[in-house]
């Protein structure tokens, strides 16, 4: 299916915190907080920067929630397990990669694939939806250490011993790119609703989303359309 390059969509959206936003790094400091945002080294300096990994976990699982909306059994739910019993509509909703694992056809497995997996790819196939790693532009990112308590459910009141501490972004603008390839016109429409949301702050990102963490508002910067027209 991306053996040739028929079209291709490239769109920068630049990511602005409203919110303190913390994607955790896999590690703790000694003698820092326990928690602390992922960062790289760019242009000779260390930096904080949003994962390309991450971000496309937000945009894989809002787009689910998009066609949900529009069409309840139109995605496929891959933690779903396969009854012995099962018939070949409830077979439907299993994980695209393990519903077709058996077929060989390329266009075949793209025909019968859901929304989602056409977009963002599946065990069987590439998506054709990728993004990069987000990272600042405009200036260096505003870091800031909190602290945090765990809290007892039946107290309502602090758990003695459970105090954490995380350092969180404030404020920041990121860039990242969603390239599209060999895109249908229902794609570029699916990513038209997530870049509204986006614009809307109503995707959060990250970690401690249900603790008012995570917000951010979105604004494309450049939006480019090529196609190539056969030799």
């Amino acid at each position: 299916m991306l053996k040739r390059l028929l079209c291709l969509g490239a769109i920068d959206l630049d990511l602005s915190c409203v919110d303190p936003v913390l994607i955790k790094a896999g590690y703790a400091g000694i003698d820092g907080p326990d928690m602390v945002p992922v960062a790289t080294y760019r242009d000779g300096e260390e930096t904080c920067y949003l994962p390309g990994t991450s971000l496309k976990g937000v945009l894989r699982a809002h787009t689910e929630r998009i066609i949900r909306t529009l069409r309840p059994e139109m995605v496929c739910v891959p933690y779903l397990q396969r009854e012995e019993d099962a018939s070949p509509e409830e077979d439907l909703h299993l994980s695209c990669g393990k519903y077709l694992a058996q077929q060989t056809d390329s266009c075949g497995i793209y025909r019968l694939s859901c929304p989602a997996c056409r977009t963002f790819g599946s065990l069987q196939f590439a998506g054709r939806a990728t993004i990069s790693d987000a990272y600042p532009t405009g200036g260096a990112p505003i870091v800031e250490d909190r602290d945090g308590v765990g809290i007892d459910r039946k107290t309502g009141g602090a758990v003695t011993g459970a105090k954490f501490e995380l350092r969180v972004v404030t404020q920041g603008t990121f860039r990242a790119t969603i390239t599209i390839r060999n895109f249908e016109s229902w794609q570029l429409g699916l990513l038209h609703l997530l870049l509204l949301d986006f614009e809307d702050e109503i995707l959060r990102i990250g970690s401690g989303k249900s603790r008012g963490l995570g917000r951010v508002k979105g604004a494309v910067q450049r939006y480019h359309l090529v196609y190539w027209s056969d030799p």
